[in-house]
């Protein structure tokens, strides 16, 4: 009898179905379903299945006759009890192994998740309408799924009135232009990184509405360049408090950079953050991270004296 197998790490941490993910940890064996070979650590155990939620994520490649996995091999030569596993998620929405607490996240519905799918949207017709509201709006995309949860369409923060949902589109009314319109949004998608060559001054690109020269949606605020210089980034996201308390954030990075926070969920209100954020039912915090010809950059809270 072996140990239930331990995810220590998961790559990448959000994606639609289809998405390859991999996954590290201790695996105890290379072996996988029927296969009769002994696995390379000289153990007999054998995975039968992998699961994301109640969805299957698919290990070998269907299209193959002969067992052609994705990616399943043990450390140190096949010795090692550690190892990946990568599979392909399957299902049009998002086990029962052990993650380590440092693997899971809280999304924006409060729930715990290691992995977090997400429907893509391709296109809104029509691209224009009344300001009055009433306008019926196709968007287009997939996986708009309804199986955990209804489907729900924002238009500048205000709910427009779903009247259709399918697999490949939704329809619905677009309500009133509201008084205050919003640029963005807290969700599920992580942190936009920007990039630019052509400036070496961190204030040119606080409030810079110009097109960057590169941009990348992270996972997780983190990120490190070990190939450019002489550049200057910008990173933004929300921050979702998971409870009503004090918090710090701490920002490492090379050379310079500064933290950006606005006291609410609307970027234009940021204010450069020197001191700790109090207070009780504590809105979503917007916040933005400028860093200076860095190989990267690493940002955190704290709540009573932790580190996240």
């Amino acid at each position: 009898m072996y140990r239930t197998p331990r995810i220590d790490q998961l790559t990448p941490r959000s994606g639609p179905p289809g998405t390859m993910v991999t996954m590290e940890g201790v695996l105890y064996t290379s072996l996988f379903g029927p296969n009769e070979m002994a696995s390379t650590n000289g153990k007999t155990a054998k995975f039968l299945r992998v699961y994301f939620g109640s969805q299957k994520c698919e290990a070998k490649d269907p299209n193959q006759v002969e067992d052609v996995f994705y990616g399943l091999q043990l450390d140190r030569g096949g010795t090692s009890d550690h190892g990946s596993l990568k599979c392909k998620l399957l299902g049009s929405y998002v086990g029962k192994s052990l993650p380590v607490n440092d693997v899971l996240r809280v999304t924006a519905q409060n729930k715990l998740a290691m992995f977090q799918s997400h429907a893509v949207v391709t296109g809104v017709s029509p691209a224009t309408g009344s300001l009055e509201g009433g306008t019926t709006i196709t968007v287009e995309g997939q996986f708009f799924d309804e199986t955990e949860t209804t489907a729900k369409v924002d238009i500048d923060g205000v709910s427009c009135v779903v009247t259709d949902v399918k697999d490949e589109n939704i329809t619905c009314v677009v309500p009133r232009k509201p008084t205050k319109t919003i640029t963005s949004y807290a969700g599920n998608r992580g942190t936009l990184l920007e990039w630019w060559t052509s400036t070496d001054t961190l204030d040119t690109v606080s409030d810079s509405v110009a097109s960057p020269e590169g941009t990348e949606t992270l996972d997780e605020w983190q990120w490190s360049d070990t190939v450019q210089d002489n550049f200057v980034s910008r990173t933004r996201a929300y921050f979702v408090p998971p409870s009503d308390n004090g918090y710090e954030f701490v920002v490492t990075a090379e050379d310079e950079a500064m933290v950006w926070l606005s006291p609410s969920d609307d970027p234009a209100a940021k204010v450069r953050w020197l001191v700790r954020v109090y207070g009780t039912k504590l809105p979503n915090l917007h916040v933005t991270v400028l860093s200076k010809d860095g190989t990267g950059e690493l940002v955190s809270w704290r709540r009573s004296n932790s580190v996240r």
